[in-house]
């Protein structure tokens, strides 16, 4: 005689870890795109497509940049402050899963709203400027980073597994906070073959500071307005009205510029 085994269904993943997960996703997607598109490959900065008027100044483009990434930094925080407020719930079965789902949905969550309002309706910037198919590097970017994860994380919570405690919440939380962390130090480190980069006041002070470089630095170029200056090596910048642009670990170091 058979006997019918029925296996408990697991109970469902709290929902107080959706909200929280579903920010430092979208932190998280916004570290990843502005590390790898606006400083590692440099296809673009966050206004690109806004090249008339003070809009095609290198350094409004930087400065925003900078305040995109310092946002990102409050959407992180603001996620990691609603995890430890809601801490009991990581104890719940299936927190881990729902912390890793609800995660890897705001990842792709921030490329379909990147990809529709700023991408189309928006038009601050494409994925790449440089190419004659933008739309096609627009559609592929949010197909792999966007599409796709949202379907492996669909695929994920839907797996069957056991209805026992989950274990590996607290392993969970330590990876995305290490990969936030990581993330965030990624952003504000300068490449070690960068130019230095050198702000001035205005363009009157150019020809004192071409006056003073020592043999060892080369100029790579300027902007048009002679105000942005690149140069190979390390140039003084002792001058009244000229600054060198630094790397700094603080979200809003490259704003320094608006002293000017």
């Amino acid at each position: 005689m058979a006997a019918n085994v029925s296996h408990p269904t697991p109970p469902a993943p709290p929902a107080g870890l959706r909200l929280p997960g579903l920010l430092l996703g979208l932190a998280f997607g916004g570290f990843f795109d502005g590390i790898l598109l606006h400083q590692v490959l440099q296809w673009h900065h966050l206004l690109s497509g806004l090249s008339g008027g003070r809009w095609g100044d290198l350094r409004v483009q930087l400065l925003a940049d900078g305040l995109f990434h310092a946002l990102m930094y409050v959407v992180a925080a603001v996620a990691l402050v609603l995890l430890v407020r809601r801490r009991a719930s990581l104890a719940a079965p299936g927190a881990g899963t729902a912390l890793l789902v609800t995660f890897v949905t705001g990842f792709a969550l921030w490329h379909l709203l990147d990809a529709v309002l700023s991408h189309w309706l928006l038009g601050i910037h494409r994925i790449r400027m440089d190419t004659e198919h933008p739309l096609a590097w627009d559609i592929g970017w949010l197909l792999v980073f966007g599409l796709l994860p949202w379907l492996l994380a669909r695929w994920y919570a839907r797996r069957p597994r056991a209805a026992h405690p989950s274990n590996g919440s607290n392993g969970t939380l330590t990876v995305l906070l290490c990969s936030t962390a990581l993330a965030g130090t990624l952003a504000a480190r300068t490449p070690p073959d960068a130019p230095a980069v050198v702000l001035l006041q205005d363009a009157a002070h150019a020809s004192a500071l071409l006056a003073s470089l020592p043999p060892d630095v080369r100029i790579l170029g300027s902007d048009v307005r002679g105000t942005v200056w690149f140069f190979s090596g390390t140039p003084p910048t002792a001058q009244r009205g000229v600054w060198r642009l630094r790397a700094s670990w603080l979200p809003a170091g490259c704003s320094a510029w608006t002293r000017a």
